[in-house]
């Protein structure tokens, strides 16, 4: 459960940034949408270099990951066939062999599955969340000060929907 007092926070401080070019002289506003626009194209910048840094690391691990899609559908297709064996023949030997098979393909599978995911997927989820609220920042058209207190809205109203699904 997310505290009240958090997503009050939350949402004051959403306020306040979404709220700041009322209270700031033009000028003053300009200094600091610039000082803003130039903090995230920096870290705009960081974040490209490591992405370009995981794919290539991506695609090392890709044939990997294609090896281990064709194992899970073998596997699914060995358990298919198991099925169809065993109505049609009613075959036990036919039947267990089909499940030996696919017992040896869902491993190959995980193996496969799992290595692909940690070393070529999981490492570009959070650079590329980065990279969008980056661009989101940077080309609101309202500065990215203002962008940053809607993300924080936004965050305040998911800690809200959280506490609504999780704590009736």
């Amino acid at each position: 459960m997310v505290s009240e007092l958090a997503i009050l926070n939350l949402q004051v401080l959403a306020s306040a940034l979404m709220g700041y070019d009322y209270f700031l002289s033009d000028s003053l506003k300009e200094h600091a949408n610039v000082a803003a626009r130039d903090y995230f194209r920096a870290e705009q910048e960081f974040l490209d270099e490591k992405l370009r840094a995981q794919t290539t690391a991506f695609f090392k691990v890709l044939p990997v990951l294609l090896s281990g899609t064709f194992f899970a559908l073998m596997c699914w297709a060995s358990l298919y066939l198991m099925k169809v064996v065993g109505e049609v023949t009613g075959s036990l030997l036919g039947v267990l062999m089909l499940a030996l098979i696919a017992i040896f393909f869902l491993f190959g599978a995980m193996k496969g599955l799992i290595n692909g995911l940690m070393e070529g997927v999981l490492p570009f989820t959070f650079p590329v969340l980065f990279r969008f609220v980056t661009s989101f920042l940077l080309f609101s058209s309202k500065g990215a000060i203002a962008a940053l207190g809607m993300l924080f809205l936004a965050a305040s109203f998911a800690c809200r929907y959280i506490n609504v699904l999780h704590y009736p």
